[in-house]
């Protein structure tokens, strides 16, 4: 992939603080596989000597656990609480929990503090979300071609060829600046391992809304409504992707990269943009840079624009494309479905076997019946 090099380096504001670094003695490094059939990164470790499934999540500052996790002894309650922010930018109340040792490869945490939370996808794979309180404390080369994690409290050695850029830390996550096209410099972009996107910008900004009008006009701009599904509940938004010609990313341009507009959301960059892009990304935490070995090729992942979520027996449509198909506006949000790819929601015992089936069928198109039998087919969708 060409990338064009600044003719200066990009610094963070000074107030972003750097994550301090322990242990640098150990040269260890320890290597263990990783997947991405949920579109996470995860691999396997050990809470209190329980065997358990990690996802690696960089954009929260403490790890979460399901409530399987206390009966199985992997965490304790402590009987406190701590306010969160729920996909609507609100604040609710999530338990806390501790684990007396996590380990992870060679490397033992101690006393570690956790939320205690039911994330419907995250309960369905009794899975524990390690956060940046945890992460930021070893360095990561993540090889997406061999599916293989390496980890050290030494940083890994790049290429001269790398994309390499300098992140800062707020509530140990990690962030960094970005321009798009000739919007504004933003130097609060987080680095968002748990978004499963590729990246998304609020429009808080006073240039942004006009910069999409104007990609209206051109034709430009693709219309959706997306779904998210949190940790403490879900909602249904409107979002525009912009296919951009260019993003300003430390001293580099990156050409033809899609991203999402929304309100109420923080801007970030999410691990599909690290998975297409590069064969191997490189998190030294201990220099406070990433970089990434990129792809001569790289071709973003299509999308059908559904969202379909299980509840009480019944399948019902959260996300749709909007005015991009002959078919989105045949169907309403919020609208029952009688059948996804000739199945019905009786076909499935709970939600967690249905978004063990369903999340395997997000790259294709799709066909949904409606209850009163007309047949709706959305086909993978070709940005503008």
């Amino acid at each position: 992939m060409k990338i064009t090099p600044l003719p200066f380096i990009i610094t963070l504001l000074s107030f972003i603080t750097l994550f301090p670094v322990s242990g640098q003695e150990n040269p260890d490094v320890h290597s263990f596989p990783f997947h991405m059939e949920y579109r996470w990164i995860v691999f396997r470790g050990l809470m209190n000597g329980v065997e358990t499934d990690f996802v690696f999540d960089t954009g929260t500052s403490l790890g979460m656990a399901n409530s399987l996790s206390g009966s199985q002894g992997r965490i304790s309650t402590t009987g406190k609480t701590m306010k969160i922010l729920d996909v609507n930018n609100e604040f609710k109340n999530a338990d806390l929990g501790k684990t007396d040792l996590i380990q992870i490869g060679g490397f033992e945490f101690k006393n570690v503090i956790s939320l205690i939370n039911d994330m419907d996808l995250l309960y369905c794979m009794d899975a524990y979300l390690l956060g940046s309180d945890i992460i930021g404390q070893l360095n990561w080369e993540i090889d997406f071609e061999k599916e293989i994690i390496k980890v050290s409290k030494k940083p890994f050695a790049t290429k001269d060829a790398d994309l390499v850029f300098k992140i800062g830390y707020l509530d140990d996550r990690p962030f960094t600046g970005l321009q798009i096209e000739n919007l504004a410099y933003d130097r609060l972009v987080l680095i968002d391992f748990g978004y499963t996107g590729v990246i998304d910008i609020s429009i808080d900004h006073k240039t942004i809304p006009y910069f999409l009008a104007e990609k209206e006009k051109m034709g430009q701009a693709n219309s959706f409504y997306r779904y998210a599904s949190g940790a403490l509940g879900s909602n249904s938004f409107p979002s525009t992707t912009i296919l951009m010609d260019s993003i300003r990313l430390g001293q580099f341009y990156l050409p033809i990269i899609p991203v999402d507009f929304e309100e109420k959301t923080k801007s970030k960059i999410g691990v599909e943009f690290f998975k297409t892009l590069s064969t191997k990304t490189i998190i030294n935490n201990s220099k406070a840079t990433i970089a990434m070995d990129l792809r001569d090729q790289p071709e973003f992942e299509k999308s059908n624009g559904i969202a379909i979520s299980f509840e009480e027996g019944k399948f019902l449509l959260k996300g749709k494309p909007n005015g991009l198909t002959a078919q989105d506006s045949l169907i309403d949000l919020d609208e029952e479905i009688l059948s996804i790819n000739g199945f019905k929601a009786a076909d499935f015992k709970n939600k967690c076997q249905f978004l063990d089936w369903y999340i395997s069928q997000r790259p294709f198109e799709i066909q949904l019946t409606k209850l009163d039998g007309t047949q709706l087919i959305f086909p993978r969708i070709n940005l503008n």
